[in-house]
Formats: structure tokens, C-alpha cells, sequence
């Protein structure tokens, strides 16, 4: 059934089809606002770096003022986040002998009905002890290769009036804990690839080249000062964002991405 045919079929079976439009945009709109962000450390955008763009002293790997963490790391993982129509459909790469983190965030909407939506966050982690030598926040230069940086998005336009949207962001992170107090996660920004508004299409693209070096610096939470002495549980990790929105159309929403962590690199910004 053409577009047009099935807004003339709606507006006879008394269907207030611009409302409905109006509605569909909204929920758009909305989920926009809730979606992936573009991180910032300072007035910097937060993104990943080559190698040319990191101090000498790290490529360097001095230990002063630096601690230098490499594998085995201890590790954790988990995802959340809402669906409506959408299935979700995780797969895990974890290895932490090897400091191995990623996963797959697969999104799929077969049969999309009106403002479908699915909106899910995906966490591998690796983490290990710091003690503070002074107070003050935590600094950390991430060493990373990729394992595969992959983003996919498959669109079927289905019948009537159509729209959609996706949202794919892979970010490299830092948390700090003490206690079980844990600070706001810190984003440093690796891949994105976003669409709005396409109906039919197939887009696939891979940012890197598996085992190149690529760095990550992140400075922790401002907010929260760890006293000297304390213990802070490391948490650094990568995260997989995949946000869709489907209104008539079939979609699979694929986020593929590892990272092998080689090292951390860690000081406090104290001193």
C-alpha cells in the first residue's frame, strides 16, 4: 500500500493523521534529547587520540608521577536501558587475563508499529586499585587497540507514513569509587554514526584499524575530591549506545565494538 493511499484511508476512518505525524516527531524529538551526548573535557571535545597527540613522558612510560596498570584487571559488565517494540539482543567480549573489553548492542524491529523505540546502554569493564598519594581527582591516559569498531544500520520501509532514527556512539570511560560511593562516569568519545528521518537503506562502516594504538585521557569527576591515603577502585570501561526510533519502518541496529586495554596510566591530579 502506497503512503499517500494509506493517509487518505486514515483521514476516512476519521484519523487525525497531521496529529498522528505531530506525535511520531515528538517522540523523536524526545528521545533525541535523552540520546547519546558529545563529551568534553574542558572546552575540548573528549575523543579518542593518536599516538602524536599524547605527552612524550607517557609514550615514554615513565612512573613519575605515574602508575602504570596493565592485565590481568578484575572486570565486571552489565546494559540497561527501555524497549518498546524493539528486541534486544546482546553478545559480550570479555577477557580480562588479556585486557580485553566490548560487546555487540544489537536493536531490531521486524513488525515496527507506531513510535517504536529502543534506548540501550552496553558496559564491558576492567578495573583494579589505586591508592592516593595525594588528594585530588584521578588522571588517566588510556592505552587502547581496537578490536573492531563496526556500525550497521539496516532499514525496510514497511507501509504509510514513515520515519526513524538511530543514535550509534562507542565511548571509552573512567569512574572512580571509594566505599561503594561511586562518581559520574567521564566519556571519551571513539565512533558515532547517526541517522534521522531515513526510510529504506543500508549503511556499514569500521572507524580503525585493528591493533593500532589509540589513546583515551580522562580526568575523573570534579566533584569528587579522594582523600590521601584512600583506596579508589579504577573502573575503565567502554560503552556501547544504541538509540532507535521506528515508526513503519523494519530496522536492525548494530553497534560492534572491542577494545584491548594495554595499559592505564594513573596520577592524581594532587601532586
Amino acid at each position: 500500500m502506497s503512503g499517500k493511499r494509506s493517509l487518505w484511508r486514515g483521514r476516512e476512518a476519521g484519523i487525525d493523521v497531521d496529529q498522528l505525524r505531530n506525535l511520531s516527531r515528538q517522540t523523536a524529538a524526545r528521545l533525541r534529547e535523552l540520546g547519546p551526548v558529545h563529551p568534553y573535557l574542558g572546552d575540548k571535545r573528549s575523543i579518542i587520540l593518536s599516538s602524536s597527540e599524547v605527552p612524550s613522558e607517557i609514550r615514554a612510560h615513565k612512573t613519575n608521577p605515574w602508575t602504570i596498570v596493565g592485565p590481568p584487571y578484575g572486570w565486571a559488565w552489565g546494559y540497561e536501558g527501555p524497549t518498546a517494540g524493539f528486541a534486544f539482543v546482546p553478545t559480550l567480549y570479555l577477557d580480562a587475563s588479556v585486557g580485553l573489553i566490548g560487546n555487540i548492542n544489537h536493536l531490531q524491529d521486524t513488525d515496527a508499529s507506531d513510535n517504536d523505540y529502543g534506548y540501550i546502554k552496553y558496559t564491558s569493564a576492567l578495573y583494579f586499585w589505586y591508592q592516593m598519594p595525594t588528594p585530588g581527582l584521578l588522571e588517566v591516559w588510556i592505552e587502547a587497540a581496537p578490536r573492531g569498531s563496526y556500525h550497521r544500520v539496516d532499514l525496510w520501509d514497511e507501509w504509510g507514513w514513515s520515519d526513524s532514527l538511530v543514535n550509534q556512539h562507542n565511548y571509552l570511560t573512567l569512574n572512580g569509587s571509594v566505599g561503594g560511593s561511586s562518581s559520574e562516569r567521564q566519556l571519551s568519545e571513539t565512533s558515532w554514526l547517526s541517522s534521522q528521518g531515513e526510510t529504506e537503506g543500508h549503511w556499514a562502516y569500521s572507524y580503525f584499524t585493528d591493533g593500532v594504538t589509540l589513546w583515551a585521557h580522562l580526568t575523573s569527576d570534579p566533584r569528587t575530591i579522594y582523600p590521601v591515603g584512600s583506596w579508589v577502585l579504577v573502573e575503565v570501561a567502554t560503552m556501547n549506545w544504541n538509540s532507535t526510533f521506528s515508526n513503519d519502518v523494519t530496522m536492525y541496529s548494530t553497534l560492534d565494538v572491542g577494545w584491548f586495554i594495554r595499559h592505564v596510566y594513573v596520577h592524581s591530579t594532587g601532586g
